[in-house]
């Protein structure tokens, strides 16, 4: 990998051995590995690129220490960071059309495997940033959330009031973090849409918006029965055929009952976990 004096700095696919990464060059024979300060010779990068580009799964880019890194941002265990990058690969490779819609995003982890997969999905061009623009990949990953944290709960939603009552700010993490996980963990912005507010305010128009895509992949992290009863009477008619909902609060008594007045879902299927 000699330094090319027509390299315009910008993330690209760093080919390595049959191994696929995603790596910024910074200018003057430098890249940089995004989540690290250091920037690398070409010849040490190839050194680098040897110990940390072994993917997860055969034919991602997704590295064992990039997903470790991006989950330990997630309110969610590993095993569901990888169901997430799993259902999103299953939906492109099936040509499910639509883009991926997460509800509830805190710290963006979620979302950031969302873009992954569409990142690895396209792998096929050789390049991001300047000279290749993520027009290239007509998907896009929405992110919905208040980035104040969970609004107030209602009774119904017992194991929240019991504990917290109608206080509101749980888990709050603020868009500029979320923004800047996602740069940290080399997610291009372009791929990302932000949708800023409460569920009953910003997804009505996203929903009723007639030029909006379909939905491929709905993920639904919003803890509360309003909340997750304001994303299913809109969003889920918008699924396509053969798309996939994932709720993550499915345990909290409110989210189960705002699911069970939208849908009786059959069959039922669940992940075993591997430990």
């Amino acid at each position: 990998m000699a330094p090319d004096p027509k390299r315009k700095p910008g993330f690209y696919w760093v080919r390595f051995e049959g191994q696929v990464i995603i790596a910024e060059y910074v200018g003057s024979g430098k890249w940089q590995v995004p989540g690290s300060d250091r920037a690398w010779e070409d010849k040490e990068f190839c050194e680098l690129i040897c110990k940390v580009s072994r993917p997860w799964v055969k034919g991602s880019s997704m590295t064992k220490h990039w997903l470790n890194k991006v989950a330990a941002s997630a309110l969610a265990d590993r095993e569901t960071c990888e169901a997430t990058y799993d259902l999103c690969r299953a939906v492109l490779d099936r040509d499910v059309p639509g883009d991926f819609v997460e509800c509830g995003v805190y710290a963006g982890a979620q979302a950031a495997i969302m873009a992954k997969a569409l990142m690895d999905y396209h792998g096929d061009a050789t390049l991001f940033g300047y000279d290749a623009p993520h027009s290239l990949i007509k998907r896009r990953v929405h992110l919905f959330d208040t980035f104040t944290g969970i609004p107030a709960a209602e009774p119904v939603d017992h194991e929240i009031w019991e504990h917290h009552g109608a206080a509101a700010g749980e888990s709050a993490c603020s868009i500029e973090q979320v923004q800047f996980n996602m740069s940290q963990w080399g997610i291009p912005a372009e791929l990302l849409v932000y949708h800023e507010g409460l569920f009953d305010v910003t997804v009505p128009p996203f929903a009723m918006h007639g030029n909006r895509p379909q939905i491929a992949l709905l993920r639904l992290d919003g803890d509360l029965y309003s909340s997750t009863k304001a994303c299913l009477d809109l969003l889920l008619p918008r699924v396509s055929r053969g798309g996939w909902v994932c709720v993550d609060d499915f345990n909290l008594h409110g989210c189960r009952k705002a699911v069970l007045e939208a849908i009786i879902p059959a069959p039922i299927y669940w992940r075993v976990p591997t430990k």
